[in-house]
């Protein structure tokens, strides 16, 4: 890969598949572990949308209306799910410094395969190894989305790395498997390493129990 290095963070809300199951409008009134986020911030991003869940633990998938003001988030586990509705519940969920309105939205059951993989380590996001440090996040971007959509891509700068947070866990690992050792610029000597990482760490003042958000994954 190669071109002029643009740093920092992409955003990107284009691509295919992957997307969350949060079912329409929430409003379910029964616990799960989808739930339906009102109130956003019109210019926000899927990355950003899925900041303010950093804390309450993983999500399986998320869906992102981006000319609408709301979206869903799938958490991998109900008890994780119930944690951050209280919390919205408690007013102390904000994006952009809007309050989220959070409803319990209907979700289809987990796939077993996705949760033996998540209890192997699989999440959303993913470390890609391997590029030259001209690697832009649009060539990224343009190699990723054909397996689901993107929350965003953040180049690690001098590392000969990047990491790209897809919208789903599935999406994750239908990259992983496609392109983990994939040979980079016509190089069998030079080959992709793709892996699974761990979300952010939550800011220190969050702790779990709202907050700005604001940040992407």
């Amino acid at each position: 890969m190669g071109g002029g290095m643009q740093g920092g963070t992409h955003n990107m809300q284009g691509g295919k598949g992957g997307m969350g199951k949060g079912g329409g409008k929430g409003g379910s009134g029964q616990p799960g572990r989808s739930i339906y986020c009102g109130n956003l911030p019109r210019d926000i991003t899927p990355g950003t949308l899925a900041s303010v869940s950093l804390g309450f633990g993983l999500l399986e998938s998320l869906r992102f209306m981006p000319q609408q003001t709301y979206g869903f988030l799938n958490f991998v586990h109900e008890s994780d799910a119930v944690l951050f509705w209280e919390a919205g519940q408690a007013g102390r969920v904000f994006l952009q410094q809007q309050r989220l309105n959070l409803n319990w939205a209907k979700a289809q059951p987990l796939d077993p395969s996705i949760l033996r993989a998540v209890e192997g380590g699989a999440t959303r996001h993913l470390q890609v190894a391997g590029i030259s440090d001209d690697t832009t996040p649009k060539q990224l971007g343009d190699l990723f989305c054909q397996f689901g959509e993107i929350g965003s891509i953040s180049l690690l700068h001098g590392r000969g790395a990047a990491e790209v947070h897809l919208t789903s866990i599935s999406s994750a690992i239908s990259a992983k498997d496609a392109l983990h050792g994939m040979p980079v610029g016509g190089n069998a000597e030079c080959k992709l390493q793709v892996t699974f990482t761990r979300p952010p760490e939550p800011e220190p003042n969050r702790g779990g129990g709202g907050g700005g958000g604001g940040g992407t994954l």
